[in-house]
């Protein structure tokens, strides 16, 4: 609640969001550990609403579509743990896709590499 809070009220503080998506992926990764599948797909999904739509108003800022696909590849999981495989791989491929870019587009940041990789 406090995040969101802050969403609203500094709706030009492009961090206050970003941290929510954060929140969102972290209560997402949780519920999914105890078991709640369907309350972990709606968490990762609130971030990744989030996400794109950073993602989308600032292409330049590459920790955004980073973190997108960081989301995706949770989101993936958790569907891949609940059994529904071809969502996980519907959202397996976002990931991929936005992972090829961005180390494409920065070829010395190991870190896109290796998410990537994985």
């Amino acid at each position: 609640e406090i995040r969101q809070s802050l969403v609203q009220q500094n709706p030009d503080t492009l961090e206050y969001p970003s941290d929510l998506a954060g929140s969102y992926i972290n209560a997402s990764r949780v519920r999914g550990i105890l078991g709640y599948g369907d309350q972990a797909i709606d968490q990762a999904e609130n971030a990744i609403t989030i996400l794109e739509l950073l993602a989308n108003e600032n292409p330049t800022v590459v920790k955004y579509q980073a973190r997108l696909a960081s989301s995706y590849n949770s989101l993936a999981a958790i569907h891949s743990d609940s059994g529904q495989f071809d969502e996980a791989a519907n959202f397996n491929k976002r990931a991929i896709t936005i992972q090829e870019l961005l180390t494409n587009e920065n070829p010395t940041v190991v870190e896109y590499q290796n998410a990537l990789a994985n």
